[in-house]
């Protein structure tokens, strides 16, 4: 697996975690021009899902992606950027990056905790920002003792 490809934990599952380009890219078709979206995969991306599923790179792999708009650039390949960098992200992008196996000194495998969007409200903690293990003790933590 490259640097710049992480993997995490998901439902007791390995996911790959990489960065992908979409392009647009404008289509001709009957005196119409349309625009396509296309995903560009890194061969070495390929290679480990292949490799994941036990498969020939010669067949059909289906697969599953969770996706979403990077927030942060220079992702692909930290060893052109210094460590301060990455400690210079905004908080939230680097939890994500760490989450995500994608920060530059990761020494562990992420795992991922369920949790109800309700159940973390009534800890108020904002479901939609990511959330250490250490933050969500303290949480508890910190209700327990309120009541």
């Amino acid at each position: 697996m490259h640097a710049w490809m992480g993997h995490t934990w998901f439902i007791g599952r390995k996911y790959v975690v990489s960065p992908l380009l979409v392009k647009p890219r404008r289509v001709r078709s009957k005196g119409r021009v349309y625009i396509q979206h296309i995903a560009y995969i890194p061969r070495s991306l390929a290679e480990t899902l292949y490799q994941y599923a036990g498969k020939n790179v010669d067949e059909e792999l289906p697969v599953i992606t969770l996706i979403a708009p990077a927030k942060w650039y220079h992702v692909l390949n930290w060893k052109n950027e210094p460590l301060h960098a990455f400690k210079n992200l905004p908080r939230e992008i680097a939890l994500e990056l760490e989450a995500l196996g994608l920060s530059p000194s990761q020494s562990h495998v992420p795992l991922t905790v369920l949790a109800e969007a309700e159940e973390l409200k009534e800890l108020g903690i904002d479901p939609s920002k990511p959330l250490t293990l250490r933050e969500l003790k303290e949480k508890i933590i910190e209700k327990s003792i309120r009541h």
